[in-house]
């Protein structure tokens, strides 16, 4: 056999994912997360970017966890209407994936990213990713969109609604 191409590799890994969606969710939230990880891989397979790589996100995924959840807690008291481009405690989604070497589209790597995160309930870590995507191009609109979805998740309306 011969060497299988990006969207192949992609759609593996993809599968990989959906046996962990498949284990933690069911019905309509099974059915959103599947719709998003083909958006997940749609942008990978089209930014040429191996969806595999985003294995070590999973780590980060993981290690997450608790971090978020004190976070949480701490956003109960802040600010609903702080603003747009304020960073938020334990926003570091764009940093834990090195694009400055990727020979592939990085806003589509970190809007993909951005939604991989989203997959798996990080709003921090996705709201890094989506605003280094709109940091890159402030026209993209998966960006916006990534961060207003995160913002409206973490209780920051007014910002999402910007």
């Amino acid at each position: 056999p011969g060497m299988s191409t990006i969207a192949e590799r992609n759609a593996a890994h993809a599968a990989v994912v959906r046996s962990w969606l498949d284990e933690s969710l069911a019905f309509s939230s099974l059915e959103m997360a599947v719709t998003d990880l083909e958006a997940v891989r749609n942008l990978c397979d089209a930014a040429c970017f191996e969806l595999s790589k985003f294995s070590a996100l999973d780590e980060v995924v993981l290690a997450s966890g608790e971090s978020e959840q004190a976070a949480q807690a701490k956003r109960a008291r802040v600010d609903p209407e702080g603003g747009l481009d304020e960073p938020l405690d334990g926003e570091q989604g764009w940093a834990v994936l090195d694009i400055n070497d990727l020979e592939c589209d990085p806003v589509r790597v970190c809007t993909a990213s951005g939604a991989y995160f989203m997959l798996f309930d990080r709003p921090l870590l996705a709201l890094g990713a989506f605003r280094h995507a709109h940091a890159l191009d402030p026209c993209d609109v998966r960006a916006a969109y990534g961060m207003a979805s995160c913002l409206e998740s973490v209780g920051r309306r007014v910002a999402a609604a910007r």
